[in-house]
């Protein structure tokens, strides 16, 4: 009950309907920067939610996003 008042959960992490924690998981992105005639690909720091989810999952993050 408390956690549906607060919308927090015992983690201390919002609470989110499905659509809602997919749009979140979703900002989880692929950077490609160019210098000096190199291309690097870096994944942006996952929130303390999106680890959270990975961790229930008992999935690791990915160290790459698949373009497409």
């Amino acid at each position: 009950m408390a956690k549906d008042t607060a919308k927090i959960t015992s983690d201390k992490l919002p609470v989110r309907g499905y659509h809602e924690l997919i749009s979140h998981l979703a900002t989880l992105t692929r950077n490609t920067i160019s210098f000096n005639g190199r291309r690097l690909e870096k994944l942006s720091t996952p929130t303390p939610e999106q680890r959270r989810v990975y961790e229930l999952l008992g999935k690791p993050i990915p160290l790459r996003l698949d373009a497409g």
